[in-house]
């Protein structure tokens, strides 16, 4: 039975990481002489999407290695995302070099698809949820690369081995990987009413749940107690894990949690955030209507905590 972290947006990658492949140059190079294998671009952030009609969900803009666009490319940077079902490889390449024009670069591909940010790709349901988790992965390891290109040892320019899921130095013999940094998501409950906050940023009327990085050498419960303690001053006691997401801005693991509150009154650290507030069950309801008297709403579906609060809402 599937969980419930494969339904939310960016996740649920159908393909197989392909370690055993990647680590193997005679059937890397398999991969890259198989016609069926493919590559999907990416501009810097936006990735090439191949849209259909308004009413159906696009694709990924998927190219032939034998396509005379994608051949002057080296292929150290085409990156492994890993193989579909029956095997065939799924590489994924950023193609935007600093200096060059966006529009003469998506000029090249336009008969395939638009380059497209990815936010908007997930936001506006451009293509099915398995291609998006797809797009993540290809997002956060082209970003991890883009940034990456020298050796935090020593200083020289590394290389990527094994696919793209390592940087090599050739100078020291370092090793780096990419990260996924763990961010804590939390729904705080005390009784029958929930915790939200907004930050500066959000669009307006809208109330979320608060969230915060993980520390080193911290759990998760230890980092929602500590993040709803800094920025609201309440304490929480029991943690519940419900569910994770994958986003990759650049590359973060959302960690989705509900925890009781010990104490009700708010005093909030306005460095972290604007407001906060205690929400009624009922008031969350009209919110998720879009029937709130102030026009108050909760975050977009595409977003975990739109899952959090939905399940308070619904009773959990």
């Amino acid at each position: 039975m599937p969980s419930a972290s494969e339904f939310q947006y960016y996740s649920g990658n159908p393909l197989d990481r392909a370690q055993v492949e990647r680590r193997d140059p005679a059937l890397m190079a398999a991969f890259l002489a198989d016609a069926k294998t493919r590559v999907a671009l990416f501009q810097g952030e936006r990735p090439l999407i191949a849209l259909s009609d308004a009413a159906t969900p696009g694709e990924i803009g998927w190219l032939a290695l034998s396509d005379i666009r994608v051949q002057h490319i080296d292929h150290s940077a085409f990156y492994l995302l890993g193989k579909t079902a029956e095997g065939h490889a799924r590489f994924v390449c950023d193609i935007h070099r600093e200096g060059e024009d966006f529009e003469v670069e998506a000029t090249t591909f336009h008969d395939i698809g638009k380059f497209i940010d990815l936010r908007s790709v997930g936001l506006q349901g451009l293509v099915s949820n398995p291609e998006l988790s797809i797009l993540a992965q290809g997002k956060s390891i082209t970003s991890w690369h883009r940034s990456h290109q020298f050796c935090s040892t020593c200083g020289a320019l590394s290389e990527s081995v094994e696919g793209g899921i390592r940087r090599h130095c050739p100078r020291c013999h370092a090793n780096h990987f990419p990260r996924t940094d763990p961010v804590v998501i939390m729904l705080i409950y005390h009784g029958d009413e929930c915790l939200l906050g907004r930050s500066a940023n959000y669009k307006q009327g809208q109330y979320s749940t608060l969230a915060g990085f993980v520390d080193q050498g911290e759990t998760i419960e230890e980092a929602v107690r500590r993040e709803i303690k800094e920025e609201t001053r309440i304490d929480v006691g029991a943690v519940s894990y419900h569910t994770s997401q994958p986003w990759p801005f650049p590359s973060t693991l959302m960690i989705g949690c509900h925890g009781e509150a010990l104490n009700h009154e708010i005093h909030i650290d306005d460095h972290e955030i604007e407001h906060a507030r205690w929400f009624a069950r009922d008031e969350v309801r009209l919110m998720f209507n879009n029937t709130h008297p102030d026009g108050l709403i909760v975050p977009h579906k595409y977003a975990i905590a739109h899952h959090l609060i939905r399940h308070f809402v619904d009773g959990g």
